[in-house]
Parts: C-alpha cells; sequence; structure tokens
C-alpha cells in the first residue's frame, strides 16, 4: 500500500470519528438535535417525510441549520410536510450560514412551495460555494419552468459541483403559457454526473443539448422526459450536441409515453454512437411513436458503440416490428463487450414466430461476453417450437450465469414448460434465473415436474418462480420442498 493511499485512508477514518448523524423521523425527535453540540456537527439527516411540520417547529429546524457552520453533509426528506414558500425561503436562508457544505439533499415534493419560495431556497444554497453534489426534489409544487432560469443562474455559482440532480416535474394548468422561450444553461466547469427531470419543450431540449456538448468532463447523464411535449426536432437537436460529449460513460434517457417518433429516434441515436467512451446505455421508449422503419439502422449504430456492457432497452407498446428481433440477434455476437443486456418488448407489435427467435436465439448462444439477459415479452402466444429455440439459446450460451424472463399472458403450456426444465438443466454455467409465468395456463403438475428438474440443478445458486396466485396445498407443500426453489410473493 502506497503512502498517499494510507494518509487518505487515515484522514477518511479521523473525519467519520468526528462525525455525527442524526436520524430522526418524528417531529417531537427534534430535540435530539437541540442537545448536540452543533459546532462540532458534521452530517445532519432528517427525515420528516409525510409529517406535518407546523410553523414553530419548521423555525426551530431553520434556526439549528444555521448555528451548525461545519456541516459537511446534510440530507432534509421533507416530502408532503405542509412546507410553504415561507417556509421555503427560510430554509434557504438556514443553509446558506453553512459554507463547509460539500453535499446537499433535499427532498421538497408534495409540498404547497410557489416560484418566489423555490428561488429564494436555491438562492441561499448557491452561497454555499464548496458544494460537490446537490439533490434537489421539487416535484408537485406550484413551480413550473419558468423558475429553471433562476435556478440555474443561482446553481452556475457553485462552480465546485459535481454531481447535480434536480427534479422538478408539475402539471399545467389548461390556462397556462408553454415554456418555449426558457433556456436550460448549466455552467459547472467540473461537473460529473448530471440528472434532470423536468418538462421539456424543443427550444428547452435544444439549449439544454448546448449546454452539455460545452461539459467537457461530464460522464454520466440521466434525462427523465416521461410524457413531454417536444417533438422529433428536440430529440434531433439533443443526438446532435450528445455527440461531443465524449467523456460519457453512462446515459440514461426516460422517453417513455412521449411524442417520439422514427425520425428524432434515428437522430439521437447516431448522436448516442459517436460517444464511443460509453459504456452504459438505458433508453425507455415505452410508448412511444416509433416503428420498424429504421429498427435495423439503430441496431447498427448501436454496434459501434465498442466499450458497451451494459444496454438496457425498453420498446415495450411500440411497433418496433419482427426485424429490430432478427437484426438484434445477428447483431449480438458483435456486440465483444457487452456483459449485461435487458430487453422489454411486452406489448409490443412483434410476431413471435420460430424463425424470429430462432434468429435472436442463436445470438444468445453465438455471445461471447453476455453474463446477465433479462427478456420481457408478456402479452404475446409464445408456443411450445417458439419456446424451444428461446431456451436453445439459452441453453447453448458458454457465457450466461444470470438470466430473468418475464412470460406474463403468453399462453405457455405443458410442453413449454418442459422445454423450459430442459434447457434449465444443460445450463451448467447458470448460478440463478427468474421466471414470471403468471397468468398462464398451467397446470399444477407441470408446476411440481419443473421443480423436480431446477432442484436437479446443483451448479445453482438460486431461483425464483413466479405462478400467481397458488391455492393447491398439496402443490404448494410440494414446491416448498423443492432444493434451492423459491418463490415470489404471488405465491399463497
Amino acid at each position: 500500500m502506497s503512502q498517499n493511499t494510507q494518509c487518505s485512508d487515515q484522514m477518511m477514518m479521523n473525519f467519520f470519528k468526528r462525525t455525527q448523524v442524526i436520524d430522526t423521523s418524528k417531529i417531537p425527535q427534534i430535540e435530539d438535535l437541540k442537545n448536540q453540540n452543533l459546532k462540532e456537527l458534521k452530517i445532519i439527516t432528517l427525515n420528516l417525510s409525510g409529517k406535518t411540520i407546523y410553523h414553530e417547529n419548521f423555525v426551530d429546524v431553520c434556526k439549528i441549520i444555521s448555528q451548525c457552520q461545519n456541516l459537511t453533509t446534510l440530507c432534509l426528506n421533507l416530502k408532503s410536510a405542509n412546507i410553504a414558500s415561507e417556509g421555503a425561503s427560510r430554509l434557504g436562508e438556514s443553509i446558506s450560514f453553512c459554507q463547509q457544505l460539500l453535499i446537499l439533499n433535499l427532498d421538497l415534493s408534495y409540498n404547497n412551495i410557489d416560484v418566489k419560495g423555490s428561488l429564494n431556497l436555491v438562492q441561499g444554497l448557491s452561497k454555499c460555494l464548496q458544494l460537490q453534489s446537490l439533490s434537489l426534489n421539487f416535484d408537485s409544487n406550484k413551480i413550473n419552468n419558468s423558475a429553471a432560469i433562476k435556478f440555474c443562474e443561482y446553481i452556475n455559482q457553485c462552480q465546485n459541483l459535481e454531481n447535480l440532480d434536480i427534479e422538478m416535474n408539475y402539471i399545467k394548468n389548461q390556462d397556462e403559457q408553454g415554456d418555449q422561450d426558457i433556456q436550460i444553461q448549466i455552467s459547472c466547469p467540473k461537473l460529473l454526473y448530471l440528472k434532470l427531470s423536468l418538462q421539456f419543450s424543443d427550444f428547452m431540449l435544444s439549449k439544454l443539448a448546448e449546454a452539455l456538448s460545452q461539459s467537457s468532463q461530464l460522464s454520466k447523464l440521466v434525462l427523465i422526459l416521461v410524457k413531454n411535449n417536444f417533438s422529433d426536432l428536440g430529440m434531433t437537436l439533443l443526438g446532435d450536441q450528445i455527440a461531443y460529449c465524449q467523456s460519457l460513460t453512462e446515459l440514461n434517457l426516460n422517453l417513455r409515453e412521449s411524442k417520439l417518433g422514427d425520425e428524432g429516434f434515428i437522430k439521437l441515436t447516431q448522436g448516442i454512437a459517436k460517444c464511443q467512451n460509453l459504456k452504459s446505455l438505458n433508453l425507455d421508449c415505452f410508448h412511444t411513436q416509433i416503428t420498424q422503419k429504421y429498427s435495423k439502422t439503430f441496431i447498427d449504430k448501436l454496434s459501434q458503440i465498442v466499450y458497451l456492457s451494459s444496454f438496457v432497452l425498453n420498446f415495450g407498446s411500440t411497433k418496433i416490428g419482427n426485424g429490430f428481433l432478427v437484426k438484434f440477434g445477428e447483431t449480438l455476437p458483435k456486440l465483444k463487450r457487452l456483459n449485461k443486456f435487458n430487453l422489454c418488448l411486452n406489448d409490443s407489435s412483434i410476431a413471435f414466430s420460430q424463425a424470429t427467435l430462432k434468429e435472436f436465439g442463436e445470438g444468445l448462444e453465438n455471445s461471447q461476453s453476455l453474463k446477465q439477459f433479462d427478456l420481457d415479452i408478456s402479452g404475446y402466444v409464445v408456443g411450445a417450437e417458439e419456446m424451444q429455440y428461446l431456451c436453445k439459446g439459452i441453453s447453448n450460451s458458454k457465457s450466461l450465469t444470470n438470466f430473468s424472463l418475464r412470460l406474463v399472458r403468453c399462453q405457455i403450456d405443458q410442453q413449454s414448460l418442459k422445454y423450459f426444465g430442459n434447457c434449465i438443466v444443460q445450463c451448467t454455467n447458470l448460478i440463478s434465473f427468474q421466471v414470471n409465468l403468471i397468468a398462464n395456463e398451467v397446470s399444477d403438475e407441470s408446476k411440481i415436474e419443473l421443480g423436480k428438474q431446477i432442484s436437479k440443478c446443483q451448479h445453482l445458486l438460486c431461483c425464483y418462480l413466479f405462478f400467481g396466485f397458488v391455492s393447491n396445498i398439496k402443490l404448494i407443500n410440494a414446491l416448498k420442498c423443492l432444493k434451492l426453489v423459491k418463490f415470489g410473493p404471488f405465491l399463497r
């Protein structure tokens, strides 16, 4: 061990020796804080979620915080705590006295805070110039995107900020004007992690994209854009600028139930493909307007990300089509570093024919790096022959150690279950698996037989079977006696 490492470890030990953690979950326990030597406090974690905080109690909390001048970490959970704008303003003023603050987590969701109160709060915390990590949750308050401009102006004063997480979703009134002219400008030169959950228009996305392209050190980006009103133009602009984020290693885009269409999706994909250092990609496109038009082009672009090791993709309730699954089966072996793959296709427009699952199964079989595979194809009829091809791909994989199959409402029959049982026995590298067979017409005898097959697998450490509601006492006792087999909460 090097001398520098020893010094670093010793510093951490000394830090924790000087640290006191106050964790309160009830209003009367605020008294515990009053009895502390406030100047010595380093960390305060206060959980008042769901508690109705009276004005005088919250004034006490704010006074205590203002006296903790050596505080380095402050975590306040004030969700649904009846905090109004006056309380938010007072809290911001108190936090401004904590000049040594490094980490600040504030959950103020589901309160009664308006734009003025939120801005006063952010203005106060922006005076903590040593701040390195900031998490703000203003979800479901009386705040709209117009506050985001001032938010950014204040937050940009924290030039040491490395982690920033802002959640500010709200429900627009019918007569409320749009936010077409609002600019999201984030300019923190040391920023490594950024998570934003806002209501974005095309214009806002374009301005955010420009700011992202200038964040030279940004390595992890999370954008929660659920039910947003951007068009394909907004996604095109975002894709153009993401291409410049060459330090990006993790990207998480939640686009579910938005107006994302084919043109915007392929432009976004082209930008992502240029992030050559990307290792983890999560795309949630559930219930969007994506079709099979560019599905093969999407996969071709994906294969260009040479360092990709983790990929989560949700195309549930879309019209992605059969060609996507076939093409992905062909491409899987080319993703040389991919070891985790999660694919959700529930209720999509894919016909799971023998040919489709044969190609996809061969891709699983020929992948040399894949260790964890999760597949959700709920809502489709998966016959015995189709199940056989899928199971063959899993059982012949030489790298797979964990997998999960969600087969809800797939009309799985006795023969399909038999193929699956044989598959498990042949998976000699398998450590654990999980299968959800809820809402299928599988007999009790087939379930017991499957359990017996699984119990013979000496290489398995654990497995979970979800059958749904089971009332047959004989079946329950038979299954519970089987070695290694465990059951989810749906077993009664």
